[in-house]
């Protein structure tokens, strides 16, 4: 939540609401000053008193609130909103304590709940619970862990709006609040913005579409006709069983080869050792069952040759060689696993060592004593729906 740009941040240390906070439901929750400050309901049983940004935040927003105490009782609550005063109304989280763990319900408007269903724990002081709406999709995390993702397939309010939280109690200290944020879904500078699609599909790659699971190497030796260094790209294009080729002089705009450079296999991944280029790559198979893992070669990365078969066994998908160390080549497969080889045709699986639950590393990178692994992760460890990137280090 870092990342993005906070528009609003208090923990009522002085002792009352900030100025820009506006009354929600049945007015202002009430300040407690200790330590820390926190505040509750302004009265017992039935109302909900809470707070919302005054303004209007144009693009996707972020609440987050800490909590100071939370009580198992039925009466008490904590609701997270998002898009207050945009058309088609607003999102709220709803956390009950009507049992343990806590119960959530998504909703727009305090309708019927999109989604319902159980936290990972009962709440407790310290925890962090954040709810985010970004598009039609939204998401509730507990202590910066996902809990639930979901979307609206309705009319979902506007980009507009204002993020918000209410709280209602059976007795006014059994639910507190020591801290509230809001943010936007603007990144701050110094870490990654989207900027949008860079090579589109062409009518081959429709079905699946056009994946880069491939590491990106920049050098010179154009291929396509470029002057100096540039980037260059092996695509799967999962419609055709085939690697696309691109480059580019700035890695925003892109120019594709005319033909593939290697067909009927998938999942790309290459890497240079000395003069010579290696791809990795999967023989096409039927449905979502790829073929064993072979090692080809090239002088260009235009040409290659098969020079092993079957090379990485219980490789499944994206073998990506990232590395290679004192003589040895280091590659991940399957999106978690890590294999070594000592001459890049022979390898030997190591092992799991990613152990994020539907993780697909998409890069891998050395700074300094660390290596960082950027890739895609799956709600739920299955679903490709509502994927996002995810960081891991070692």
């Amino acid at each position: 939540m870092a990342n993005n740009q906070i528009v609003l941040a208090d923990s009522w240390a002085g002792g009352s609401l900030s100025p820009k906070w506006g009354s929600l439901n049945s007015g202002f929750p009430q300040v407690v000053v200790g330590s820390p400050n926190v505040v509750e309901s302004a009265s017992a049983g039935g109302l909900r008193w809470g707070c919302v940004y005054n303004g209007t935040i144009s693009s996707d927003l972020l609440i987050e609130v800490t909590i100071n105490s939370a009580t198992l009782d039925a009466g008490t609550s904590v609701g997270l909103y998002c898009r207050v005063g945009g058309s088609n109304g607003y999102y709220v989280a709803n956390i009950n304590m009507a049992a343990s763990p806590a119960q959530y319900a998504i909703s727009r408007n305090f309708g019927a709940a999109f989604l319902s269903g159980s936290m990972n724990t009962q709440l407790a002081l310290g925890d962090i619970l954040s709810f985010s709406v970004i598009g039609n999709c939204f998401s509730l995390y507990q202590n910066f862990k996902r809990v639930v993702y979901g979307y609206d397939t309705g009319a979902n309010p506007s980009l507009g709006g204002a993020p918000g939280f209410d709280i209602i109690a059976s007795a006014v200290a059994n639910m507190q609040i020591s801290s509230a944020r809001a943010y936007s879904a603007l990144q701050q500078d110094g870490v990654w913005q989207k900027q949008g699609i860079v090579l589109p599909m062409l009518l081959a790659d429709a079905g699946t579409g056009l994946a880069n699971g491939s590491n990106i190497i920049y050098e010179g030796n154009s291929q396509l006709g470029f002057t100096g260094n540039v980037f260059k790209m092996w695509s799967a294009s999962w419609g055709s069983n085939a690697v696309a080729y691109a480059e580019s002089p700035d890695g925003i705009n892109w120019t594709r080869r005319g033909t593939n450079v290697l067909t009927a296999v998938t999942d790309p991944g290459v890497i240079k050792n000395g003069s010579t280029y290696w791809l990795y790559a999967f023989a096409a198979g039927t449905g979502t069952a790829n073929g064993a893992c072979n090692a080809y070669s090239s002088p260009d990365g235009i040409t290659w040759t098969l020079q092993a078969s079957n090379i990485a066994v219980g490789a499944q998908f994206f073998f990506q060689p990232f590395a290679i160390i004192a003589g040895t080549w280091y590659a991940i497969a399957n999106g978690t696993s890590l294999y070594t080889s000592s001459n890049g045709t022979t390898w030997t699986n190591q092992g799991v060592v990613m152990s994020a639950a539907g993780a697909m590393c998409g890069g891998v990178v050395n700074v300094g004593a660390n290596w960082y692994a950027y890739g895609q992760a799956f709600p739920g460890g299955g679903t490709p729906d509502g994927t996002e990137i995810i960081r891991q280090r070692c």
